[in-house]
């Protein structure tokens, strides 16, 4: 066997190896943060009712940041809650009921909580993407001042990212923390 047999054979078995030991991290990972994390039922009730013509034109929704705090990730974790702790940005529904008729509305957050880090998340609402970019815009103020009526949330804005067809903010009911880059996000302590 020559130089350069072995050099593809040995790039070969270090290819799968690199693509086995990803898939098992990744799975490990996986199992890991389901096994530390419960899924816990938030009924938010407001004793105001959704205006009629927001209804079916917004959805209400919740930004899953990370498990635990930026702070206590970067200075304190170990390297099992560092990971478990990585960023995630991923996006659950929140449940809404009420509407016509009805003189209350009620918000249902399922909150994947972590047992010993909590969860840090943020929410917010979004105007459906086909609508016209002007009734976007009024939609939005409407559940501004919608939220602002209600006292269930504070740090209300329209996002000033690539993503301005949403308003997001906090849900009053729990702690705020200030991630590294200055962001104000929601967080749930583990139990």
């Amino acid at each position: 066997m020559d130089v350069v047999e072995i050099a593809k054979a040995t790039g070969i078995v270090a290819a799968v190896g690199t693509v086995i030991n990803a898939i098992t991290r990744g799975i490990l990972n996986y199992a890991t943060t389901r096994y530390h994390s419960r899924l816990k039922t938030y009924v938010i009730r407001v004793k105001a009712r959704l205006p009629a013509e927001l209804l079916g034109k917004i959805t209400f929704h919740c930004l899953i940041v990370r498990y635990g705090t930026d702070q206590y990730i970067e200075k304190m974790a170990s390297e099992i809650d560092r990971q478990n702790g990585q960023l995630q940005n991923r996006i659950i529904d929140i449940k809404t009921r009420g509407g016509v008729g009805k003189k209350d509305t009620e918000f249902t957050l399922e909150l994947p909580v972590h047992r010993r880090l909590g969860t840090q998340f943020k929410c917010f609402t979004e105007a459906k993407k086909d609508l016209p970019p002007l009734h976007k815009e009024v939609f939005l103020n409407d559940v501004m001042a919608f939220l602002a009526s209600t006292g269930i949330a504070s740090e209300i804005s329209i996002s000033s990212s690539e993503h301005q067809h949403r308003v997001y903010f906090l849900l009053n009911r729990f702690a705020s923390v200030t991630t590294v880059d200055g962001f104000k996000n929601n967080h749930c302590f583990p139990e």
